[in-house]
C-alpha cells in the first residue's frame, strides 16, 4: 500500500520549490523597483532586521526631528530634510526608507510651500527599495517594507482635498454655486477622487444656513443626470430634507443610496423615516437594507411591523422582511407569526414565516414552530424541515 502522507524527503522538497517562487518573485519586485528608480539599490530582509533599524536610537532622535519640525509649522525645513535623506547613501537603506515615510505623512496635514511640493514631486517617482517576506501562509512572496513612492502620491492627494475644500467653503459662504459644476464634471466615487472628497468636506462642514442656496443647483443637476449624489445627501442630512433625501434614494448611484437609507432612519421622526424607508424598499438595490431598518423602527412602530408583515409575502422581499422581524426577537411577534403560519394557504408564504421564526429562535418562536409541525398545515415537506430543525 502506498501511503499519501509526505515524508521528510518530499516535505523538503516542498519547501525547496515554495523558497524558490519565493525568492523568484522577490527578484521581479526588485527589478522592477529597480526599473522604476535605478538609483536605488533594493533588497530583501527579515522584519527582526527591519525591526531593529527603525528601532536604533539615531533613526528615533532623526524622526522626532521631523515630527519637531511639523510640529512647529517649519514646511520648508522638513521638506529639505527628506530630500537630503533621499539621497542619503550612508545611511542604513531601511532607516532612511522608514524616516521619508514619516515625514511624508507628517507633510501630508500641513499646507504646502513651493519647496516641499517641489520635493514631494519629485518623490512621487521612487519605488519600493526594500522588500520583506510575506506570511508563508499567503506565498511567502516578498512585499514591499516601504512604498514612498506610494505614500508621496497621498501626500498630493491630501493637498489636493485640502485645496478644494478651502476654495468651495468660500464659494459657499459667498452663496456661489461653482462647486455643483465642478462636482459633477469629476469622476467616481468622492471618497477616491481627491477633488471631490474637498468639495464635499466642505459641504459637510461649512455652517447650515449657507447650504439653503445650493439645493436648487443640486436639484437641478440630478435632474439633468449630473452625479452630484454626495452633495444632495450631505444637504439632506444635515437640512433634514425629505423630499432630497427621496430623491438621492430614488436617483442616486446604489453607494449613495445605501448610506442615504441609513440616514433616514437616523434624522427623520418614526413617521417620516417609515414613508421614505417604504420607498427605498422598492428599489432592488438597496431593499434588503430598507427592510432591516424599518425593522428597527418596528421595535417601537406598529405600522413599521404592519409594514414587515405585508412585505414577508412578497418572494423578493420576503426573506429581508423575515429578518428584520426575528431580529426583534420579540414574543408577540412570534405569536403574529405563528398564527399567520397556521392560517396562511400559500406554501412560498408559509416558507417567509417558518424562516421568520427560525431565525428569531427563541423560546417563543420555537413554541410556534412546535404547534405548526403538530398540525396538518402545510406541505409534509416543510413540516419535515421544521421538525428536523427543531431537533437540533
Amino acid at each position: 500500500m502506498i501511503s499519501n502522507a509526505a515524508g521528510p524527503a518530499t516535505m523538503s522538497r516542498q519547501r525547496d520549490r515554495q523558497k524558490r517562487r519565493a525568492w523568484t518573485a522577490a527578484a521581479m519586485m526588485i527589478a522592477l523597483s529597480l526599473a522604476m528608480t535605478p538609483a536605488i539599490a533594493a533588497q530583501v530582509i527579515d522584519r527582526a532586521a527591519a525591526r531593529r533599524a527603525v528601532a536604533d536610537p539615531g533613526t528615533v532622535a532623526a524622526g522626532a526631528q521631523l515630527a519637531a519640525f511639523a510640529r512647529n509649522g517649519a514646511v520648508d525645513a522638513l521638506a529639505a530634510e527628506l530630500q537630503s535623506l533621499a539621497s542619503d547613501r550612508r545611511m542604513d537603506p531601511v532607516a532612511r526608507e522608514w524616516l521619508l515615510d514619516r515625514g511624508l505623512q507628517e507633510l501630508a496635514p500641513l499646507a504646502p510651500t513651493p519647496k516641499a511640493r517641489s520635493v514631494v514631486e519629485t518623490l512621487k517617482a521612487r519605488g519600493p527599495a526594500i522588500f520583506v517576506p510575506a506570511d508563508p501562509d499567503h506565498g511567502g512572496f516578498a512585499v514591499p517594507l516601504f512604498d514612498i513612492g506610494a505614500t508621496a502620491r497621498f501626500v498630493l492627494n491630501c493637498w489636493q482635498r485640502a485645496a478644494a475644500r478651502e476654495e468651495t467653503r468660500a464659494a459657499l459662504l459667498a452663496g456661489r454655486t461653482s462647486a455643483v459644476g465642478r462636482f459633477a464634471l469629476q469622476s467616481g466615487l468622492a471618497e477616491r477622487d481627491p477633488t471631490r472628497a474637498g468639495i464635499a468636506d466642505a459641504y459637510a462642514t461649512v455652517l447650515i444656513r449657507a447650504l439653503a442656496s445650493q439645493r436648487p443647483a443640486v436639484v437641478a443637476a440630478i435632474t439633468r443626470g449630473d452625479r452630484v449624489d454626495e452633495l444632495a445627501l450631505v444637504i439632506a442630512e444635515r437640512t433634514a430634507d425629505r423630499e432630497l433625501l427621496d430623491l438621492v434614494i430614488g436617483y442616486a448611484d446604489p453607494a449613495i443610496a445605501l448610506v442615504a437609507v441609513a440616514v433616514a432612519a437616523r434624522v427623520f421622526d418614526p413617521g417620516s423615516a417609515l414613508k421614505t424607508l417604504v420607498a427605498a424598499s422598492h428599489r432592488p438595490e438597496i431593499a434588503s437594507a430598507a427592510l432591516l431598518e424599518i425593522g428597527r423602527l418596528a421595535a417601537q412602530d406598529g405600522a413599521a411591523r404592519d409594514h414587515l408583515y405585508e412585505a414577508i409575502q412578497d418572494p423578493l422581499a420576503g426573506p429581508s422582511a423575515a429578518a428584520a422581524l426575528a431580529s426583534l426577537k420579540d414574543p408577540a411577534i412570534a405569536s403574529e407569526l405563528g398564527q399567520r403560519l397556521r392560517l396562511t394557504k400559500a406554501e412560498s408564504s408559509r416558507r417567509m414565516l417558518v424562516l421568520a421564526l427560525k431565525l428569531d429562535g427563541t423560546a417563543a418562536a420555537r413554541g410556534e414552530l412546535q404547534r405548526f409541525a403538530g398540525t396538518g398545515a402545510g406541505s409534509l415537506q416543510l413540516r419535515k424541515e421544521v421538525r428536523e430543525w427543531l431537533a437540533h
